[in-house]
């Protein structure tokens, strides 16, 4: 695990205290980085999201890579199949395919949530969507909350951790 309560902490405090301008310096620095998955944020607008929930993917996708960034860790640049593959992989392991009632759902996301790699990280991406509204695997959010959860699987999934820097 590289992202630490503290960590995320420290990372929302940082971007939070930037001005506008450096804000948008590092937006595409992240963009530049991770174009595919900033493309997949901007496309939640084609799929009807609100601008609160578009907000709360970019902060999420910028709050992940400079999370795991500040940790020395190397961000790989993120494919097509390793979205896809990310993506499958979720579905697949919280159990989509299998028709699961709403409290069943929720318990595997939270099991999934637990045993996730980066769990402060995923927690946190998942409480930011819900601040916004948006909170319903098995509604027409899925596909907000499913690019919520891809990008962080996406950037966990793509980083080669210097180990010794991972034990904050």
């Amino acid at each position: 695990m590289i992202v630490t309560e503290q960590v995320l902490s420290a990372t929302l405090s940082e971007l939070a205290s930037i001005n506008h301008r450096e804000r948008a310096l590092y937006t595409d620095k992240v963009k530049e980085q991770q174009p595919l998955l900033f493309d997949m944020v901007l496309m939640q607008k084609e799929l009807q999201a609100s601008v609160e929930t578009l907000d709360a993917l970019l902060e999420i996708l910028l709050v992940s890579h400079n999370a795991i960034d500040s940790k020395g860790a190397q961000i790989q640049h993120v494919s097509d199949q390793q979205m896809i593959d990310a993506l499958n992989r979720f579905v697949t392991e919280i159990g989509f395919a299998s028709g699961l009632t709403a409290d069943l759902l929720k318990q595997s996301i939270q099991q999934y949530r637990q045993n996730h790699r980066e769990p402060v990280l995923f927690r946190w991406a998942l409480q930011r969507m819900t601040e916004t509204g948006v909170t319903d695997f098995a509604s027409d959010q899925q596909s907000s909350l499913l690019a919520a959860c891809t990008i962080v699987n996406c950037l966990t999934d793509s980083t080669c951790a210097d180990e010794s820097g991972s034990s904050d």
